[in-house]
């Protein structure tokens, strides 16, 4: 069993048959040009049950956030993440994957489901010719060091273990 630290203090999300796989080609069975090398300000951490992906997490520094460009990129990046996922796995196993992407404290959620393959939030087509935040900073609208932030957290792992629990274990 792996202990998910939620705060800088003493709360902790359990997940029995949790692995969290290394930073830096976390994933496995990526071919190499599919997954860009991350830059220095990011890991990125798949949750895996029973060798299926259940959810991932990509972790950039706090300034980050505050950055137009970045924030853009980190939603690019996302949404790649998704696709390497389901090149590289035959059976996601749940009906919604869930990935979260964290500047410093704060998170946005994003969730692929499986029927039809939609990514949420949707994505915001950049405009050619005005400068349009494709990635607005209320994406990351929770904050895990406040209460709120760790009960949209822990909502969060309580959705994916019933996932879980339905999809995997019956």
């Amino acid at each position: 069993m792996v202990k998910l630290a939620v705060r800088q203090r003493e709360s902790v999300i359990s997940w029995p048959n949790f692995r969290a796989l290394p930073a830096h080609g976390g994933l496995p069975n990526l071919p190499p040009t599919q997954t860009p090398r991350p830059p220095r300000d990011h890991r990125l951490r798949c949750g895996l049950h029973h060798r299926l992906p259940i959810f991932f997490i990509e972790i950039k520094t706090r300034p980050t956030l505050d950055l137009i460009n970045r924030r853009g990129a980190a939603d690019t990046q996302m949404r790649r993440r998704f696709e390497d996922i389901t090149a590289s796995f035959e059976h996601i196993p749940v009906p919604v994957l869930i990935g979260i992407s964290a500047m410093g404290t704060r998170f946005a959620t994003y969730r692929y489901r499986t029927n039809n393959q939609a990514i949420t939030p949707a994505k915001i087509t950049p405009n050619i010719e005005l400068v349009n935040d494709t990635a607005p900073r209320w994406w990351w609208r929770h904050d895990i060091l406040r209460r709120t932030g760790e009960a949209a957290l822990r909502a969060l792992a309580n959705e994916v273990k019933q996932m879980v629990a339905t999809a995997i274990d019956g």
